[in-house]
């Protein structure tokens, strides 16, 4: 709950009274359930991820018609269709070091993402690999994982997408 009021504030203190700023509060609620099941059970079930689309698609569509300035929808569902492409396509060349469900999670963020520019959306693509490199390093030092270690990267693709929508 207090890391939800916390991404709500932050995000809030960054869009203001933007239009968009509903699907960016229904993508932190849900970020954070997310981040925590992947950190406990190294799953992101598609009850969660698969309706996050048409809700997320939803609220960026009512926040075009009403007038947001902070993106575009032809945008956004190109860089969630973009976002998709990349992770099914690590998934293909090393299928043990990204999961279904992180293939399926992409693209929401994607969306997301893309709606506020490419900047963002590129960001929210290579953020995630940074903070999973300094997260895995972090571990190995403190002797919590080892080199063979599966460790779930929803939280850090969570994380990179909200900094990516803080940072542009």
């Amino acid at each position: 709950m207090a890391a939800t009021a916390g991404c709500w504030a932050l995000l809030a203190l960054h869009l203001r009274a933007d239009p968009a700023l509903p699907a960016y509060f229904y993508l932190a609620g849900l970020g954070v359930t997310l981040a925590r099941i992947d950190s406990e059970q190294q799953r992101l079930p598609d009850a969660l991820t698969l309706p996050a689309y048409p809700i997320t698609v939803g609220l960026l569509t009512a926040a075009a018609l009403a007038g947001s300035r902070s993106g575009s929808l032809p945008p956004a569902l190109l860089g969630g269709a973009a976002m998709v492409v990349v992770y099914a396509g690590i998934r293909l060349i090393h299928p043990s070091g990204m999961g279904l469900g992180d293939v399926k999670l992409a693209g929401v963020l994607g969306v997301a993402a893309a709606w506020l520019g490419w900047d963002s959306w590129t960001l929210a693509l290579l953020a995630p690999f940074l903070l999973g490199t300094a997260g895995s390093l972090l571990l190995l030092a403190r002797r919590r994982a080892g080199l063979r270690t599966q460790l779930p990267f929803a939280p850090y693709m969570l994380t990179g997408t909200l900094l990516a929508v803080l940072c542009t």
